[in-house]
Protein backbone atom coordinates (compact mmCIF):
# COMPACT_ATOMS: atom_id res chain seq x y z
CA UNK A 1 0.00 0.00 0.00
CA UNK A 2 1.04 3.37 -0.79
CA UNK A 3 -0.16 6.52 0.94
CA UNK A 4 0.15 9.94 -0.06
CA UNK A 5 -1.52 12.29 2.49
CA UNK A 6 -2.01 16.15 1.20
CA UNK A 7 -3.53 19.42 2.58
CA UNK A 8 -2.85 22.30 4.23
CA UNK A 9 -0.66 23.39 7.23
CA UNK A 10 -1.54 22.25 10.46
CA UNK A 11 -4.51 20.32 9.82
CA UNK A 12 -2.92 16.80 10.74
CA UNK A 13 -1.31 15.11 7.99
CA UNK A 14 2.30 14.49 9.77
CA UNK A 15 0.36 12.99 12.80
CA UNK A 16 -2.22 10.97 10.41
CA UNK A 17 0.72 9.42 8.55
CA UNK A 18 2.51 8.10 11.78
CA UNK A 19 -0.34 6.95 12.78
CA UNK A 20 -1.12 5.26 9.87
CA UNK A 21 2.56 4.29 9.37
CA UNK A 22 2.25 2.25 12.74
CA UNK A 23 -1.52 0.34 12.49
CA UNK A 24 0.01 -0.86 9.17
CA UNK A 25 3.28 -1.36 9.67
CA UNK A 26 4.27 1.07 6.88
CA UNK A 27 7.53 3.46 6.57
CA UNK A 28 6.76 7.64 7.02
CA UNK A 29 7.85 9.80 4.82
CA UNK A 30 7.80 13.63 5.36
CA UNK A 31 8.22 15.80 2.61
CA UNK A 32 8.94 19.13 4.84
CA UNK A 33 11.91 16.91 7.16
CA UNK A 34 13.32 16.25 3.50
CA UNK A 35 13.24 19.51 2.72
CA UNK A 36 14.78 20.61 6.01
CA UNK A 37 17.41 17.91 5.41
CA UNK A 38 18.00 18.92 2.16
CA UNK A 39 17.22 22.65 1.44
CA UNK A 40 14.71 23.61 -0.52
CA UNK A 41 15.99 23.03 -3.96
CA UNK A 42 13.55 21.31 -5.83
CA UNK A 43 15.76 18.77 -7.38
CA UNK A 44 17.39 17.39 -4.82
CA UNK A 45 14.14 16.23 -3.02
CA UNK A 46 12.89 14.90 -6.73
CA UNK A 47 15.78 12.86 -6.43
CA UNK A 48 15.03 11.76 -2.94
CA UNK A 49 11.36 11.28 -3.34
CA UNK A 50 12.42 9.16 -6.43
CA UNK A 51 14.90 6.88 -4.44
CA UNK A 52 11.98 6.53 -1.82
CA UNK A 53 9.59 5.88 -4.60
CA UNK A 54 10.12 4.70 -7.53
CA UNK A 55 13.58 2.43 -7.18
CA UNK A 56 11.28 0.19 -5.09
CA UNK A 57 13.12 0.26 -2.02
CA UNK A 58 10.20 0.89 -0.47
CA UNK A 59 7.18 -0.51 -1.82
CA UNK A 60 5.12 0.43 0.67
CA UNK A 61 4.58 4.10 2.06
CA UNK A 62 2.88 6.71 3.71
CA UNK A 63 3.99 9.62 1.80
CA UNK A 64 2.81 13.35 3.72
CA UNK A 65 3.40 17.19 2.58
CA UNK A 66 2.20 19.26 -0.12
CA UNK A 67 0.60 18.17 -3.29
CA UNK A 68 1.77 21.46 -4.56
CA UNK A 69 5.37 21.93 -4.41
CA UNK A 70 7.93 19.98 -5.91
CA UNK A 71 6.78 16.95 -7.80
CA UNK A 72 3.26 16.39 -7.11
CA UNK A 73 2.40 14.74 -10.32
CA UNK A 74 5.19 12.04 -9.59
CA UNK A 75 3.94 11.04 -5.80
CA UNK A 76 0.39 11.20 -6.88
CA UNK A 77 0.73 8.85 -9.84
CA UNK A 78 2.27 6.42 -7.62
CA UNK A 79 -0.02 6.37 -4.94
CA UNK A 80 -2.46 3.58 -4.37
CA UNK A 81 -4.48 5.84 -1.89
CA UNK A 82 -4.47 9.77 -1.85
CA UNK A 83 -5.59 11.24 1.69
CA UNK A 84 -6.80 14.80 1.23
CA UNK A 85 -7.68 17.18 4.24
CA UNK A 86 -10.33 19.43 2.92
CA UNK A 87 -10.82 21.91 5.83
CA UNK A 88 -12.38 25.32 5.29
CA UNK A 89 -9.71 28.23 5.39
CA UNK A 90 -10.37 29.25 8.94
CA UNK A 91 -10.38 26.06 10.02
CA UNK A 92 -6.99 26.02 9.30
CA UNK A 93 -5.67 29.45 9.96
CA UNK A 94 -7.37 28.04 13.08
CA UNK A 95 -5.22 24.60 13.77
CA UNK A 96 -2.25 26.27 12.31
CA UNK A 97 -2.37 28.85 15.26
CA UNK A 98 -2.53 26.39 17.94
CA UNK A 99 0.11 24.57 16.16
CA UNK A 100 2.70 27.39 16.65
CA UNK A 101 1.59 28.42 19.96
CA UNK A 102 1.91 24.79 21.54
CA UNK A 103 4.75 24.33 19.93
CA UNK A 104 5.99 27.48 21.48
CA UNK A 105 4.09 28.32 24.90
CA UNK A 106 4.64 24.11 26.01
CA UNK A 107 7.52 23.01 23.45
CA UNK A 108 5.44 20.90 21.83
CA UNK A 109 7.41 18.93 19.00
CA UNK A 110 5.80 19.66 15.77
CA UNK A 111 5.72 16.30 13.76
CA UNK A 112 7.03 15.96 10.83
CA UNK A 113 9.65 18.37 10.72
CA UNK A 114 7.14 21.26 10.27
CA UNK A 115 8.03 25.07 11.16
CA UNK A 116 6.32 26.18 14.49
CA UNK A 117 6.97 30.27 12.63
CA UNK A 118 3.98 31.77 12.65
CA UNK A 119 4.33 34.07 9.57
CA UNK A 120 0.94 34.95 8.95
CA UNK A 121 2.19 37.86 5.72
CA UNK A 122 2.48 35.03 4.14
CA UNK A 123 0.62 31.87 5.32
CA UNK A 124 -2.70 33.99 5.52
CA UNK A 125 -2.99 34.51 1.19
CA UNK A 126 -1.50 31.25 0.93
CA UNK A 127 -4.49 29.51 2.96
CA UNK A 128 -7.50 31.60 1.20
CA UNK A 129 -6.27 31.82 -1.92
CA UNK A 130 -3.24 30.17 -3.35
CA UNK A 131 -4.00 26.69 -1.70
CA UNK A 132 -7.56 26.18 -2.70
CA UNK A 133 -5.96 26.57 -6.58
CA UNK A 134 -3.31 24.57 -5.86
CA UNK A 135 -5.75 22.14 -4.33
CA UNK A 136 -7.87 21.56 -6.97
CA UNK A 137 -4.75 21.62 -9.68
CA UNK A 138 -3.84 18.25 -7.52
CA UNK A 139 -7.20 16.43 -7.46
CA UNK A 140 -7.51 16.78 -11.28
CA UNK A 141 -3.97 14.92 -11.37
CA UNK A 142 -5.22 12.62 -9.06
CA UNK A 143 -8.74 12.22 -11.21
CA UNK A 144 -6.69 11.92 -14.51
CA UNK A 145 -4.78 9.05 -13.56
CA UNK A 146 -8.22 7.26 -11.86
CA UNK A 147 -6.99 7.71 -8.26
CA UNK A 148 -9.10 7.14 -5.09
CA UNK A 149 -9.22 10.34 -3.39
CA UNK A 150 -10.47 10.05 0.95
CA UNK A 151 -11.30 13.76 1.87
CA UNK A 152 -10.88 14.29 5.53
CA UNK A 153 -13.24 17.26 6.33
CA UNK A 154 -13.38 17.02 9.69
CA UNK A 155 -10.83 15.97 12.40
CA UNK A 156 -13.68 13.72 13.19
CA UNK A 157 -12.87 11.76 10.03
CA UNK A 158 -9.74 11.04 10.84
CA UNK A 159 -10.95 8.80 13.59
CA UNK A 160 -13.13 6.99 11.23
CA UNK A 161 -10.45 6.06 8.90
CA UNK A 162 -8.23 4.88 11.41
CA UNK A 163 -11.01 2.77 13.16
CA UNK A 164 -12.10 1.49 9.11
CA UNK A 165 -8.82 1.25 7.69
CA UNK A 166 -9.55 -2.69 6.87
CA UNK A 167 -12.87 -1.12 4.55
CA UNK A 168 -11.09 1.94 3.08
CA UNK A 169 -8.00 1.22 2.51
CA UNK A 170 -8.72 -2.53 0.71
Amino acid sequence: MKIMIFGDSGCGKSTLANKLGDKLNLPVFHADEITNKFGRDKSKFKLIEKEIIKKAKQPKWVFDGNAFNKDKEFRIIHADKIIMFDFPGYKALFYHLIRCFESKLFSKKIQGGNSNKLNLSSYIPYIFWKFPKKKKMAIDIAQQHNKEIIQIKYRKDIQKLLNNLDSILS
